[in-house]
């Protein structure tokens, strides 16, 4: 293990995919998102609710906010 993340930004610097876009990014819209971990745990329009699910459980447990 390389200890990095699939996403689309590693996957294209092996050589694994031909872009490093989000998959699941909208083609009818022209701005193209680069699948980052930023981007995944933050961002990304298709995991919003895990990304509310995940951020509450960090704020939980460090008494912080995300």
């Amino acid at each position: 293990m390389s200890g990095h993340a699939p996403a689309g930004v590693y996957l294209k610097s092996t050589d694994n995919r031909p872009d490093d876009h989000c998959w699941w990014y909208d083609p009818e819209d022209n701005s193209v998102t680069h699948q980052t971990r930023d981007h995944l745990f933050k961002h990304c329009y298709k995991r919003k609710d895990q990304q509310a699910a995940m951020w509450a459980r960090v704020k939980k447990a460090t008494k912080k906010g995300s």
